[in-house]
């Protein structure tokens, strides 16, 4: 903030790539917008009676511990803040809720522990790009195309009366006794401790209460699992009636679906107006928003996807614009290097054989505007040039190994490691003799054999104070390389 007639606000951009910079008033106006988009102001709630209903709630469910922690939480209301839609006309804001040190942080956290717990089986859900590129790779997209689905405000759109349904369903799929036995507590309880942090969650925003419309808070510890809870019930439900289509391949990472179909659309086409009604059918109110290719291509976290008649091209195209590391930064040359050695190889890894150069040459110049020398940048590709060698010749076909006995070698550190690591090029199995390591792992048996080689005599003198036993006979043993020991009496 400056002074009071150059009064500004900075937020965060989607992503933290940039800043923007608003005036006072027009980041108040902003801000109320968006509270007043997803979020109803609350009157006569009594914050910390919410917070005491709790404490009941986790004594009426057995949860003392739980309970031990809501106790001893500071805040009783959720925080806010925003970000900044820059790639929105308009850039509206994003409202974001914090829980730090709060009640909600303590139970959203044992949600979430025993939600992640639970298998989706989701027919469409990705991680990330690794999946898709194994069916880019498959080659089964000749003269196809594909678009991509968005859902319009995830989070704040998630009816809660659909979601229990979704959750009590992912939770009897995965056995309700397993369940049971691990978080402590019935379905019928699990959920109605979720009805109640749901409805709980209260933001102050400039002395005011607000709580959200429908859905879930973005910033909710368990946003993220209960959406992919809902959104799997909802694949489930579309993937059974998609088999009814022709070949048609969706992928879905958070929100976004990619839907590639086996024959051309276009921006009009009724294919697509058949696939978002479809959607929407089967989502349970969700609004959906497409984005076709452009010039045959079409972006897809971070890959960008070439559709053409005769075959389908990829490559690596992050969609990020932020730029790389500074080569200036006070960072090792080790972080520097591991980061021009992920772009590199990204390029090369997630991209076909077509657009593999262009992929390459990008990240080179995304490399060289963030100040990385021509040297470093030429080391780095020679050593990535021998790994992808060694990684292509080890997926070649190999002499079948030898079957037999392996060879034994008396050991001798340094020689006998080499010889190893020779005979490992060559498929020989090679093994250490070691006749005096063997006996030291049990005492018990040492003694015995000591007592077959030496016979033992006690000791003659007599000691005023006797700290420890006295050693007779044999007192230690040193093996030597050649496979005898070098020995100690004491009599």
């Amino acid at each position: 903030r400056g002074g009071s007639a150059y009064a500004s606000v900075v937020v965060v951009g989607p992503n933290q790539e940039s800043f923007m910079n608003f005036s006072e008033k027009l980041f108040k106006d902003k801000s109320r917008e968006a509270i007043e988009k997803h979020f109803k102001p609350v009157k006569d709630v009594s914050l910390n009676r919410v917070k005491s209903q709790t404490r009941a709630l986790c004594q009426k469910l057995d949860l003392s511990s739980l309970e031990k922690k809501v106790q001893s939480s500071k805040n009783v209301n959720l925080e806010v803040f925003f970000t900044a839609k820059t790639h929105k006309s308009g850039c509206p804001f994003r409202a974001i809720v914090t829980e730090r040190d709060s009640w909600q942080v303590e139970v959203g956290g044992f949600l979430r522990k025993h939600l992640s717990a639970l298998e989706l089986g989701d027919p469409f859900l990705v991680r990330n790009s690794e999946e898709i590129l194994e069916f880019l790779q498959g080659g089964v997209l000749k003269g196809t195309t594909g678009f991509s689905i968005d859902v319009e405000d995830l989070f704040y759109s998630v009816p809660h009366e659909h979601l229990f349904e979704a959750v009590r369903l992912c939770i009897e799929e995965n056995g309700e006794v397993p369940f049971r036995n691990a978080c402590g507590l019935t379905v019928e309880g699990f959920l109605e401790l979720l009805n109640h942090y749901l409805n709980s969650t209260v933001v102050s925003f400039e002395g005011e209460l607000f709580v959200q419309k429908r859905g879930i808070c973005i910033g909710s510890a368990v946003a993220p699992v209960l959406c992919d809870i809902f959104l799997a019930n909802c694949d489930k439900r579309i993937s059974e009636k998609i088999q009814q289509k022709e070949h048609v391949k969706i992928f879905r990472y958070v929100d976004d679906y990619l839907v590639c179909v086996s024959r051309p659309v276009i921006a009009d086409d009724q294919a697509i107006t058949g696939f978002l009604k479809l959607f929407a059918s089967c989502a349970f109110g969700l609004k959906f928003t497409h984005e076709t290719s452009v010039c045959g291509r079409l972006q897809f976290l971070d890959l960008g996807i070439y559709f053409g008649a005769e075959h389908t091209c990829w490559a690596y195209e992050p969609r990020s614009k932020k730029g790389m590391l500074p080569f200036s930064s006070a960072h090792s040359k080790l972080v520097k290097r591991g980061i021009a050695s992920s772009c590199l190889r990204a390029a090369l890894k997630k991209s076909c054989p077509h657009r593999m150069n262009n992929s390459f040459h990008s990240q080179l110049s995304r490399l060289e505007a963030a100040g990385y020398p021509r040297h470093v940048l030429r080391d780095v590709s020679e050593t990535l040039a021998k790994k992808m060698r060694k990684d292509n010749s080890a997926v070649c076909e190999r002499a079948p190994k030898r079957v037999g006995r392996p060879v034994v070698l008396p050991y001798i550190h340094k020689m006998s490691h080499n010889l190893k690591k020779v005979a490992h090029r060559f498929d020989i199995p090679v093994v250490f003799s070691a006749p005096n390591k063997l006996s030291s792992l049990c005492k018990r048996i040492s003694r015995l054999g000591d007592e077959s080689d030496v016979t033992r005599e006690s000791c003659k003198k007599r000691h005023v104070t006797k700290f420890r036993e006295c050693a007779t006979s044999v007192t230690y043993k040193i093996p030597l390389s050649c496979g005898k020991v070098y020995t100690s009496r004491h009599c």
